[in-house]
C-alpha cells in the first residue's frame, strides 16, 4: 500500500442511520443543515463532503495532516438555518469500521451561531477540551477498545473520519445536509536510521576472559564503523544520510591462527572463527522516527512520539552490489568463486552473492530456522523487543517508544548481526508496518507490492565484512639487515580479494635487543638435544651477524661434547650398569626432554662404549653412533637443526618480551647461521603460545616448546591449557632466513663470493621469474591462516626444480597452478591464493570434520563439501 495511502469512500463504511430528533423532512419554511466543517488555521482549505466522492490523494484539500498533542486546532464548522439546530455530534472513524470509536456532543439551549468552533488536538480522553463557541453543553464518549495506547490518534490507524452530524433540531425543522465529514492524517514524517551507541555492545557485563574477548572485539567493530561515519565531520552521520560513505567495512578482528600443520587439514580455524564472532558482529541500530506536522515539517520528536504508539516497523537488509569478487581476483580464482556464490541461487535471492548457510554463512533456512539477524537490545528500557517475521525468516518486526517521557521516545533499536563471513555484504533497511504487519511479511516485497510506495529508510551505506589480521611485531636482528626489499602494503594485496585487511606492525621495524635475544637462546638451549646444544657458542655471542644462530667450528663443537660425554661417563660407572638397557636408562635424566630418548642428546649406546677410557676415542664413537662422522657432516646436521631450534628461540623471545600481545610477530635474519646456511626461505613457524598463564583460568602454561621434533600430539597440546581446554590461537610467528633481496631476485657482490653454487642459482632464478620476499612472506601468512602447500611442483624444462612438500589437492583449486601456496615460482607475477584458499579464508567451512574432539569447538556438522572442482559446487 502507497504512504500516504489513497483514500477511498468504500474505506469508511456508512454508519448505521440514526434518526434525527423532530426532523421534519416535508416543511419547506423552516430548514437546516451544515455547510462547512475544517479546521481553522490548518494550511488544507476543504470544507468537508456531505455526499459520495472519488479517490483523495494525499494532497486533497479534505485530507488534515496534523500532530497530535504536538499541534491544537478549532474544528470549526457553518450552519444554515443555525437557529433551528439544538444539537450535534462530532464523532471519528476508523478505517473499515462503521460506528465512531470517540464522539463529542454539543448542545445548545440558548442563543445559537452561524459558526462555532471546539477545540481538538487528536486527545481522545473524556475530559480533553470540553469547550464550545457558542458556549453549550459538551460531553465527550471514547470506546478505544485497547487500540489507542496513549488515547491519542496514532499513526496506526491513520486516516480518520472526522463527521459531525446534526442530532436534534427544533420541531417540524426540515434537515437538508445532516452530515458533514473530512479526513484527519496523522504521518510519519521521516525515518532516520543510524548506529547506536558502543554501551549496547554485548556481552554486557563479561564473567570471563573468553567473553571479555568477545566485548572487546564487538566494541572495536563499533568503534571503526562510527569513526567510517564521522570521517571529518563534528559527529557520525545516520546511515540514512546522502552524505554518508557508500560503503562502511566491519572489520572483524581475527586472530586465529592454526595450532599446527593438523589444522590445515581440519575445519578448526573455520570452528574457532564461529566460536569467536558467533551469529555476526552485533551492531545496535537506532531508527527515529518523527511525525508530520500540518505545515510538512517534522514535529519534535518527543512530543509527536506519543502519536506512534502501535506502530510496527519492519527490520530488514539486502545485498544489491552483487557479487561480493573483488576486481583485483586472479580470473581462474574468480570463476571458481562466483560459481559457488551461486550455491542454491533460488534461496532468498535478495542476498544471493552472500554465504549460504550450508558453507558457514547465513544465507537460507538450516533445518527449516534461519539465524537471527535482528535481536533485542539487552538491557534496553524502554525495550522495542523484537518479533521474527515469518514470511521473511531474515526480517523482523518492532515497535516503537511512544512513551513522550522517555528519553528514548520516538524511537526502536535492535541489535543487527550480519555475518562473520568476509565479503558478505548488507545493506539495512526499514519499511513502516502500514496498515498492518501482515501486509508486509511476505516473501517478495517488491513482486507483491507490498514496499510500493511506503514509508521506509534505506542505508546509505552497504556493510562489507572483512577480515582483519595485524602484524604484531617485525623484528630484525641488526638495524643494517635489509628491511626495505618487502612491504607489508604489498603483502596486504595478496589478501584483499579474500576480503582480509592484513595490517603492518605499528612500530615498523624493530632491532632485536641484545640482551633479550641473548636470554632467548639461553633458555632454549637447556631444552634443545646435546648435540644441538654443544653446536651453539656461548649465548652472549648469538646476538653477534645477521644470522639468526651462531654455530662452533667442528673443533670447538667436538670439545664441547667431550666435555660433556666425561661427566657423563662417569656418573653413569658409578651407578655399575649391568646391562647396555641400563646404559641408556641412566642417561635419560640428562637428556633435554628429561623423559625420552633424541638422537642428537649424543647417547653412550652400550657398556662396550661406556667403557672406552680414551676421551678422544669416546667423543668419535658416540659421534659415529649418531651419524656425525666429520666435519662435513657436522656442518650438515647444522643445516638440519636450524630452523626448529631458531623457531624455538623466536617464539621464546616473543613470550619473554611481548607476552600475551596478539597477532603475527615476524622475525627477519639473513641466514640460519654463521654458515649461511638456509633450508627454508621463510617458514610459518610452530612455537610456544606468547602467554604465561592462560588468560581463561590463569594456569601456568608450559614455558618451553618440546625438545625435538614437534610431534602433532605436542604441537596440539602446545596451544590448547591442559587446565581448561581454553586455545590459545592470537598468536603466531613467520621467520625469514634469506635475505629479502635475494629473494627478490637481486645478488650481490656478497652472493658471489659467499654462496654456493645452488644459492647463487636460486637467485638469478627469482630475477628471471619474478619472485618477491612479499610473495613468501604472503605464503607463511596464509599457513598460519589455516592453509596447507598447493601443487604443482616448480619446474623448468619438464624437470622438477622445486619439490613442495604436503601437497594436498583436495584443498585447492585442481585447475589452478598459480595458487600462493605452491611453490611454483616459475608462475611468480601470476600467482595469488585460488579460489578454495579465498573462500577459507573468508571464513567458508571445508564441510564436516572428520576429528571431532571436544577442545576444536567443531561447529561445522550441518556444512557440505567444498570442492577442489569448481562445477562441483554448483548446487541449484
Amino acid at each position: 500500500m502507497s504512504y500516504p495511502p489513497i483514500i477511498e469512500e468504500a474505506h469508511f463504511p456508512q454508519p448505521p442511520p440514526v434518526e434525527i430528533v423532530n426532523a421534519c423532512p416535508a416543511n419547506e419554511a423552516r430548514k437546516c443543515g451544515i455547510e462547512s466543517l475544517t479546521l481553522q488555521g490548518h494550511p488544507s482549505a476543504g470544507s468537508g463532503y456531505t455526499h459520495g466522492h472519488g479517490p483523495l490523494d494525499p494532497q486533497a484539500a479534505e485530507r488534515f495532516v496534523f500532530a497530535p498533542r504536538v499541534e491544537s486546532f478549532q474544528v470549526k464548522w457553518r450552519f444554515h438555518g443555525h437557529a433551528h439546530i439544538r444539537k450535534v455530534k462530532l464523532e471519528l472513524f476508523r478505517r473499515n469500521q462503521a460506528l465512531p470509536f470517540w464522539s463529542k456532543t454539543l448542545e445548545w439551549e440558548g442563543a445559537r451561531a452561524q459558526e462555532g468552533t471546539t477545540p481538538f488536538d487528536g486527545d481522545l480522553a473524556s475530559n480533553a477540551h470540553p469547550q464550545v463557541v457558542p458556549d453549550g453543553a459538551v460531553q465527550v464518549t471514547y470506546n478505544h477498545q485497547g487500540a489507542f495506547p496513549r488515547d491519542v490518534l496514532t499513526v496506526e490507524h491513520a486516516p480518520y473520519k472526522l463527521q459531525l452530524r446534526i442530532v436534534e433540531v427544533e420541531e417540524d425543522t426540515q434537515v437538508v445536509d445532516p452530515a458533514r465529514w473530512i479526513y484527519l492524517d496523522v504521518l510519519v514524517h521521516d525515518i532516520k536510521l543510524e548506529l547506536g551507541p558502543q554501551a549496547w555492545v554485548p556481552p554486557l557485563a563479561p564473567a570471563n576472559y573468553v567473553q571479555t574477548r568477545q566485548q572487546t572485539l564487538r566494541q572495536e567493530v563499533h568503534q571503526r564503523v562510527a569513526q567510517q561515519l564521522q570521517g571529518n565531520n563534528p559527529a557520525p552521520l545516520a546511515l540514512t544520510d546522502p552524505g554518508a560513505p557508500a560503503e562502511l567495512r566491519l572489520s572483524l578482528k581475527s586472530h586465529v591462527f592454526a595450532k599446527s600443520v593438523r589444522d590445515f587439514y581440519r575445519n578448526t580455524v573455520f570452528a574457532e572463527m564461529r566460536e569467536l564472532w558467533g551469529n555476526g558482529p552485533p551492531l545496535p541500530l537506532v531508527a527515529t522516527l518523527r511525525v508530520q506536522q500540518s505545515n510538512g515539517q517534522p514535529a519534535p520528536l518527543q512530543q509527536g512520539a506519543v502519536a506512534l504508539g502501535g506502530v510496527r516497523l519492519l527490520w530488514d537488509w539486502l545485498n544489491d552490489q552483487g557479487s561480493a569478487v573483488d576486481p583485483t581476483t586472479h580470473d581462474v580464482a574468480r570463476s571458481f568463486i562466483q560459481e559457488a556464490l551461486l550455491y542454491r541461487p533460488q534461496e532468498w535471492p535478495h542476498a544471493r552473492p552472500n554465504s549460504h548457510v550450508e558453507h558457514g554463512g547465513k544465507r537460507g533456512l538450516l533445518n527449516g530456522a534461519a539465524e537471527p539477524y535482528f535481536e533485542d537490545v539487552p538491557g534496553l528500557a524502554p525495550a522495542t523487543p523484537v518479533t521474527a517475521a515469518v514470511q521473511r525468516p531474515w526480517a523482523a518486526f518492532t515497535p516503537v517508544i511512544d512513551d513522550p517521557n522517555a528519553a528514548n521516545a520516538g524511537t526502536a533499536s535492535v541489535l543487527f548481526l550480519p555475518s562473520r563471513i568476509a565479503g558478505d555484504r548488507f545493506r539495512p533497511r526499514l519499511f513502516l508496518a502500514y496498515p498492518n504487519t501482515a501486509a508486509l511479511d511476505v516473501a517478495d516485497l517488491q513482486a507483491q507490492g507490498a514496499a510500493a510506495g511506503t514509508c521506509s529508510a534505506t542505508s546509505t551505506s552497504i556493510f562489507t565484512v572483512w577480515r582483519r589480521v595485524h602484524v604484531a611485531r617485525h623484528w630484525r636482528k641488526h638495524a643494517h639487515v635489509d628491511a626495505a626489499s618487502m612491504n607489508w602494503a604489498t603483502v596486504a594485496r595478496y589478501f584483499e580479494p579474500a576480503f582480509i585487511e592484513v595490517v603492518a606492525p605499528p612500530n615498523g621495524v624493530e632491532n632485536i635487543n641484545a640482551v633479550h635475544y641473548e636470554n632467548a637462546v639461553g633458555q632454549v638451549r637447556n631444552r634443545i638435544p646435546v648435540a644441538i646444544n654443544s653446536a651453539l657458542a656461548d649465548s652472549n655471542q648469538q646476538h653477534n651477524g645477521d644470522h639468526a644462530i651462531t654455530y662452533l667450528n667442528w673443533a670447538g663443537f667436538k670439545q664441547q661434547v667431550r666435555g660433556y660425554l666425561q661427566g657423563v661417563q662417569q656418573i653413569v660407572r658409578i651407578a655399575a650398569p649391568a646391562t647396555d638397557n641400563d646404559v641408556l636408562q641412566e642417561q635419560i635424566p640428562f637428556m633435554a626432554g628429561g623423559n625420552g630418548r633424541f638422537h642428537e642428546d649424543l647417547f653412550i649406546e652400550n657398556l662396550k662404549t661406556l667403557n672406552i677410557n680414551d676421551l678422544d676415542k669416546l667423543v668419535t664413537q658416540v659421534l659415529r653412533d649418531a651419524g656425525i662422522r666429520d666435519e662435513s657432516a657436522y656442518k650438515e646436521k647444522l643445516a638440519q637443526w636450524g630452523d626448529e631450534t631458531i623457531a624455538k628461540i623466536c617464539g621464546r623471545l616473543a613470550r619473554d618480551t611481548t607476552p600475551g600481545e596478539d597477532g603475527i610477530h615476524f622475525f627477519q635474519f639473513e641466514f640460519n647461521d654463521n654458515l649461511l646456511n638456509q633450508t627454508e626461505v621463510a617458514e610459518a613457524a610452530t612455537t610456544l603460545a606468547n602467554q604465561v598463564n592462560c588468560p581463561q583460568c590463569n594456569a601456568a602454561l608450559p614455558a618451553d616448546a618440546p625438545p625435538r621434533y614437534w610431534s602433532d600430539a605436542a604441537s596440539d597440546a602446545n596451544r590448547i591449557c591442559a587446565a581448561c581446554q581454553h586455545r590459545l590461537h592470537e598468536s603466531c610467528a613467520v621467520i625469514t632466513y634469506v635475505p629479502h633481496r635475494y629473494m627478490n631476485g637481486q645478488s650481490d657482490d656478497f652472493a658471489k663470493q659467499n654462496l654456493g653454487w645452488m644459492q647463487r642459482v636460486k637467485i638469478r632464478a627469482g630475477r628471471k621469474y619474478g619472485t618477491t620476499a612479499d610473495i613468501s612472506i604472503a605464503h607463511e601468512v596464509g599457513h598460519q591462516l589455516g592453509l596447507p602447500h598447493a601443487g604443482p611442483n616448480a619446474s623448468m624444462m619438464g624437470i622438477t626444480v622445486m619439490k613442495t612438500g604436503g601437497i594436498e589437492p583436495a584443498y585447492h583449486d585442481v585447475d589452478d597452478p598459480a595458487c600462493l601456496m605452491s611453490y611454483n615460482f616459475t608462475l611468480a607475477p601470476q600467482l595469488h591464493f585460488c579460489g578454495l584458499c579465498n573462500l577459507r579464508l573468508r571464513g567458508w567451512s571445508m564441510g564436516p570434520s572428520d576429528v571431532a574432539l571436544a577442545f576444536e569447538n567443531a561447529r561445522d556438522a550441518n556444512t557440505v563439501v567444498l570442492h577442489n572442482q569448481r562445477q562441483q559446487n554448483q548446487v541449484p
